[in-house]
């Protein structure tokens, strides 16, 4: 791939073996100029855009400046070593064209067919396409016949070929060519959003981290023994902590087979969950998907989604002031639920009832643990807003039930209209990000919060309520200064929010994502401590 840049006549002329300005690529032109990943993404993703937006005047390059040709460049590459030769001039449209409407009919086609989509908790609900949808990132499969990667190289031809050799085979179609690939990019960036997932793997791995380095002697012992088994080494919590969002990989087939699923399409995903993939490691999401997949029935969109989606949350309505199994939005199977039956099988004890979770081993147990620990200290875990037709709050305690149609689905049918231009990033997504200087692991100020962080009162069994509560009360700090409002069509989510002050909000938000990290970190090494004194 290259990128030329016009040099004046005159200019200075990089020495021999320097790096040329046209063997700097344009993504990683872009991504320098980016102080974080997010940033970076988002600048490649629209990279294109600048292009179009750019004069051809200014883009052109001088005849004597062109690779192959004399001029001042020194060493230029040929252009045939790194441009593709032009084709006939009706070919270009058609190719194109077909490309860009063959990879929306595909995305859309994916979409519409919810029995090809591995569960819908998996995301954030394709990041504002697919309507009415809960928790975690979409992952879909059976869309295999047509190779997406073809569409980003067919909509990057222009950006790697040079306009000026372009230009000299007389073909003219250089209009419709741009504005073909500015539909086709419009396509990718809105039908291939960025996937989310609770916390994110980084803070889910900061959590664990966190808990790693304040776990005492014997914990850590258990710790160490239980995760690691037979073949198995290093795996620790910050390793640990992920692996129930892996599980979402697992896929229930029409005849009843379940099955682990890498996504082609979004292979990332499999980053967090490499030290989980061995036969016996799969085999374990396998099992332990379909044991906890028919004990309760979870059908967000029409579809059973596995019961073992909803063990990540609990949505307390936002006038509430503390956790109580009587309000509504909380089920026998909810995130404090699933975290007070894994306190009970580290602890040698028998589930409580009334629910029937199906947590085979201490194995098991510790890896729901690491999770969900970080799970209950993400405000919109725990806290949700309820809102009519015009975006008010109402109480579903009032009606001792939840209407379907207020529900907020913990954020994720509330869009963000200032995150970023031309995609639909939902609310519950922007409070899953966690700052991106923290990366993946526990940072020296982290360390110092989570030692800082009050102990826990009463019995170990009685701490996920209390944290519950806890966390509730920073959710009424994360909707403090929010409205809302419905969205007009062709808006995916229901609702729209607004700030006061968008700035203030980021960096208030950005605060408590820090503390309740560092909480999460400590309260888990908290718990296992308690559990092995």
């Amino acid at each position: 791939m290259a990128d030329y840049v016009t040099i004046e006549k005159d200019a200075d002329v990089p020495p021999s073996g320097a790096q040329q300005p046209w063997q700097i690529d344009p993504f990683t032109r872009l991504s320098t100029a980016a102080s974080s990943r997010a940033t970076a993404g988002l600048l490649s993703r629209f990279a294109p855009f600048i292009w179009l937006l750019t004069p051809d005047e200014d883009r052109a390059v001088p005849d004597e400046l062109v690779p192959g040709a004399p001029g001042d460049v020194p060493d230029a590459p040929p252009v045939e070593e790194w441009c593709m030769p032009p084709p006939p001039p009706p070919l270009p449209k058609l190719v194109v064209v077909g490309m860009a409407i063959a990879a929306a009919i595909q995305r859309m086609e994916t979409i519409l067919s919810m029995k090809s989509l591995r569960s819908m908790s998996q995301v954030r609900w394709y990041s504002g396409i697919v309507p009415g949808a809960t928790h975690k990132r979409m992952n879909a499969t059976g869309a295999k016949t047509f190779p997406w990667a073809l569409v980003h190289i067919v909509l990057w031809l222009p950006f790697w070929c040079d306009t000026t050799a372009l230009k000299r085979t007389e073909w003219q179609g250089r209009t419709m060519l741009k504005t073909v690939v500015a539909f086709g990019w419009l396509v990718v960036v809105a039908l291939n959003p960025t996937a989310a997932s609770a916390w994110g793997y980084q803070g889910h791995r900061v959590v664990g981290a966190i808990a790693d380095q304040l776990l005492k002697p014997a914990a850590k012992a258990q710790v160490q023994q239980i995760l690691n088994e037979v073949d198995e080494r290093g795996i620790d919590l910050r390793k640990a902590a992920p692996w129930p969002d892996c599980v979402k990989s697992v896929v229930r087939h029409d005849d009843g087979r379940f099955h682990y699923e890498v996504d082609p399409d979004h292979l990332e995903f499999e980053v967090p969950c490499t030290p989980f993939n061995s036969a016996r490691e799969r085999a374990r999401m396998v099992d332990y998907a379909a044991r906890n997949w028919s004990t309760c029935s979870y059908t967000p969109d029409g579809f059973e989604r596995g019961c073992h989606n909803t063990f990540h949350f609990v949505d307390i309505a936002l006038q509430r002031s503390y956790f109580d199994r009587n309000f509504q939005g909380t089920n026998p199977h909810d995130l404090v639920a699933t975290i007070t039956a894994a306190i009970a099988v580290l602890q040698g004890r028998p589930i409580p009832p009334p629910f029937p979770f199906s947590i085979k081993d201490k194995k098991e147990a510790l890896l729901l643990l690491a999770h969900l620990i970080g799970d209950l200290h993400q405000p919109l875990h725990v806290g949700a807003v309820y809102l009519d037709a015009n975006g008010k709050l109402v109480d579903p305690d009032t009606a001792h039930k939840v209407d379907p149609d207020t529900d907020a689905i913990g954020g994720n049918a509330i869009q963000d209209g200032v995150a970023i231009p031309f995609q639909a990033i939902n609310l519950h997504h922007e409070w899953d990000d966690i700052p991106p200087d923290l990366g993946d692991a526990a940072t020296g100020e982290l360390m110092d919060a989570a030692k800082s962080v009050r102990a826990s009162e009463g019995a170990p069994e009685g701490w996920p309520a209390a944290w519950a509560t806890d966390t509730l009360l920073v959710a009424h700090d994360a909707f403090k200064s929010l409205s809302f409002k419905p969205t007009q069509p062709p808006a995916q989510a229901k609702w729209i929010v607004t700030y006061d002050n968008h700035t203030d909000y980021l960096q208030a938000a950005d605060a408590i994502k820090r503390k309740q990290l560092a909480k999460g970190g400590a309260r888990l090494a908290e718990l296992l401590n308690a559990i092995w004194p």
